[in-house]
């Protein structure tokens, strides 16, 4: 009996055809979640980016200008208050 060459044998019986989307498109879930987070986080990284840009001189890195940044809103970042426990309507919709 005449084996394939290993190569051959390795690949399988049928051809598998790769599933590509044409460049410059992208999954739409996937763009419409880095729509809403972008939305979301618009206005926290223009404050970032001020920020830094402001402290960023001979004695700060980059890096360290981040971390002062976290630092800042870690402490001025409010707590959610917690809220009374409600019990809701078990009746249900007939």
């Amino acid at each position: 009996m005449d084996e394939p060459a290993p190569s051959v044998r390795s690949k399988g019986l049928f051809q598998r055809e790769k599933k590509t989307l044409p460049k410059g498109s992208a999954d739409p879930s996937n763009l419409q979640i880095v729509k809403k987070v972008g939305r979301q986080m618009g206005s926290y990284i223009t404050l970032e980016k001020e920020f830094i840009a402001r402290i960023v001189g001979t004695y700060t890195t980059r890096a360290e200008a981040r971390k002062i940044f976290n630092a800042a809103l870690v402490k001025i970042r409010d707590k959610a208050q917690p809220q009374s426990w409600e019990q809701i309507s078990r009746r249900r919709h007939k």
